[in-house]
């Protein structure tokens, strides 16, 4: 799926904020994988965070390496 659909299905379930940044970055610390994908988003696209690509792409890396398909 394409990251722009995902990203904007995202945004139509919640809206990304401050908070909820700090909840994914709890769990993708703890390994959850759906956490690391979804924090690599919101960090390479800047939403709810300043945009960090290279953030971004640790964090989807880490995602991937940990079995997101």
């Amino acid at each position: 799926m394409d990251n722009t659909i995902l990203l904007q299905k995202l945004k139509n379930v919640f809206v990304i904020t401050l908070f909820s940044v700090v909840i994914f970055d709890v769990h993708a610390e703890n390994g959850h994988v759906k956490a690391q994908y979804v924090l690599g988003l919101v960090h390479f696209t800047g939403q709810g965070v300043e945009k960090n690509p290279t953030t971004g792409m640790m964090w989807l890396r880490n995602a991937d390496d940990n079995g997101n398909a």
